[in-house]
This record gives C-alpha cells, sequence and structure tokens, in this order.
C-alpha cells in the first residue's frame, strides 16, 4: 500500500485532486466526510456532543447543527478541548478502519485539511500539498461558496502559514491557473511518481527532487514508519543518503533491501539508509 497525505489550504482545490486521483484509480480516505459520518443521528459522538453543549446544537431532523455547535466550541480551550475529546478518538478509529479495508497494491490518498497540524504527515509516504496564492483563494470562496471576502480573508488567515505548508510538501501543485492545468499536474503526478512508487518501477526521466525541508521530511518519515533512529545524514546529488541505528522495519512500506542497505522506490526522492557501523 501506497499512504498518500493530500492537503492545502482553504480554496487551493484540494477536492478537485482527490476527486481526479479517485478517477485514476487511488482509494480517497476523506476527513471532512468522516467527521460528518461519526456525528449523524444514532451515532454515540452526537449523543455526546448534545450532553455536553446542549440538545439545540440539533436542527428539527435530528442532524447537528454546526454552525451552533461551533459557537459554542471554540470559545474558550476548555470547549475545543471538550469536542476534540469526543471526536477525534472516533474519527481516528474510522480512519484506520478504512486504511485496513485497502489492500497491498492501493494508492491511499488521505484527504485531510490539518494533515501537518495534525502531525500525521510523518505517516505517509508522500505528501502532496494543493498550493494557489491568497488572493486566488479568497476569490474562489467568495464565488463559489458564498463566503464573504472579509471572512475568507480571517479564515485563511487562521490556518498554518503557506511557508510551514509547503515546507511539508514533497509534491507542490500549483492551482494558480486553470483547471485542465491541474488535472494534467494530477494525472502526471498518479502516472510518473505514484504509480512507479508503489511497484518499484525504475523511472528513466524520474520527477525533480523537491530539496525545500527534504531532509526533516524524510527523517521524520523514517523514524516514525520503520522504527530506526537516524544519526547522519548527507547528500549525493540527489540521493539523500541517512546512518540509521539499526536495520529498518520495512514490512509494508515502499522500501526495497540492497545489499546492506535500503532503498526507498520513490522515483522522486531517492533515499538510501546505511546501518550505523558497530564500532561507531
Amino acid at each position: 500500500m501506497l499512504k498518500v497525505g493530500l492537503t492545502g489550504g482553504m480554496g487551493s482545490g484540494k477536492s478537485s485532486v482527490a476527486a481526479r486521483l479517485r478517477e485514476l484509480g487511488a482509494r480517497i480516505i476523506d476527513a471532512d466526510a468522516i467527521a460528518r459520518e461519526i456525528v449523524e443521528p444514532g451515532k454515540p459522538a452526537l449523543k455526546e456532543l448534545v450532553d455536553a453543549f446542549g440538545k439545540d446544537i440539533l436542527l428539527p431532523d435530528g442532524h447537528l447543527n454546526r454552525s451552533r455547535l461551533a459557537g459554542r466550541a471554540f470559545v474558550s480551550k476548555e470547549a475545543t478541548a471538550k469536542l476534540n475529546a469526543i471526536t477525534h478518538p472516533r474519527i481516528a478509529a474510522r480512519t484506520k478502519d478504512l486504511f485496513d479495508e485497502a489492500g497491498d497494491k492501493d494508492i491511499v490518498v488521505h484527504d485531510m485539511p490539518l494533515l501537518i497540524e495534525n502531525d500525521i504527515a510523518a505517516d505517509c509516504h508522500i505528501v502532496v500539498v494543493v498550493h494557489a496564492p491568497v488572493d486566488v483563494r479568497v476569490a474562489r470562496l467568495v464565488e463559489s461558496r458564498g463566503v464573504e471576502e472579509v471572512d475568507a480573508r480571517r479564515r485563511i488567515a487562521a490556518q498554518i502559514g503557506d511557508d510551514e505548508r509547503l515546507a511539508a510538501a514533497d509534491v507542490v501543485l500549483d492551482n494558480s491557473g486553470t483547471p485542465a492545468m491541474l488535472r494534467r499536474q494530477v494525472d502526471d503526478l498518479y502516472n510518473d511518481r505514484l504509480v512507479p512508487f508503489l511497484n518499484g518501477v525504475h523511472v528513466v526521466d524520474p520527477p525533480k527532487v523537491r530539496s525545500r525541508g527534504r531532509i526533516d521530511r524524510e527523517v521524520g518519515r523514517v523514524e516514525r514508519q520503520l522504527g530506526v533512529r537516524v544519526k547522519g545524514s548527507v547528500l549525493t546529488g540527489d540521493r539523500l543518503v541517512l546512518t540509521v541505528d539499526g536495520p529498518p522495519n520495512v514490512a509494508g512500506h515502499p522500501w526495497r533491501k540492497k545489499g546492506r542497505h535500503w532503498e526507498s522506490m520513490d522515483p522522486g526522492n531517492p533515499v538510501t539508509l546505511v546501518p550505523q557501523r558497530e564500532d561507531t
């Protein structure tokens, strides 16, 4: 299985990317859809929310009045913590169930607005960020969602900044142009990077390595996923060589053993893991 983290700021076009990846054959795990699912009428989480925030957070038909809940859950850190304590464990459990349902040869895209804020990026084999300038995103929110411009700018400003989001990206999809331009980028990503990454296929003309934040991303990913500690790093051309304190547990991850070393199968991010010498 290849785990792809997909994120982007409000109005970036992340949903369009997820829709196209689904058309191409990827399995999509939609964090927003899960968040809605766990509070449907009859679900335990909805009852707990009512107990915590009042019966009038429900609409006449029994569904959650999200705006009213937000007006109560985000007035203080304590109230927000209460909301998170009810919803986050159930979202995590449902997300795990959906990942468990995927097969070994599936490309699974975790479509999550808070992928970076919630420290989930290091759980992914590759992180894709959909990006567009703030003014472009504001215009989209105003035109397509009917959001007031002041409110759109306020919501965007409340999210993490572009610099932090882009530093976490292995791939950046530029959505400042037309839908057709974005679609071509998504198709290239799927066919030239994700499919070869999953299958360990050699790519004659590999995607360009994204150097910004690369070492930090890869150290976090290796330590989180493979159960080793990184002791050193060196760049040899485009290849990142990491010295690790023991044999990595690569089962279920897109790595291959090559002699005494291990190599990532990502054609756009060549990484080699080298075990630390016992006398060092």
